[in-house]
């Protein structure tokens, strides 16, 4: 038979704190992080497609005098199409 050495036993009372990634903080940073970024993906897609119009815009006014003509004897209405041809 094995003999213990200590018969009484002692109790120690401790706690443990979460880690940082466990903690609500965190996760509330996390969340501000992801509306930001999402924000400037939308903010940079919408300035793309400014860009892409005021692009479009510029080659739609040098384009040839009878697309402009064609395009305004409608009454400002184009029904012309404005690709190749």
């Amino acid at each position: 038979m094995m003999e213990c050495w200590n018969e009484a036993g002692v109790a120690f009372r401790f706690t443990l704190r979460p880690h940082f990634y466990q903690t609500y903080w965190f996760y509330g940073l996390v969340g501000v992080a992801l509306f930001g970024l999402t924000y400037l993906a939308y903010r940079r897609r919408l300035s793309v497609l400014r860009q892409e119009r005021a692009r479009s815009r510029s080659s739609r006014a040098s384009s040839s005098p009878r697309r402009r003509r064609a395009a305004t004897d409608r009454g400002g209405v184009c029904t012309m199409a404005w690709g190749n041809g």
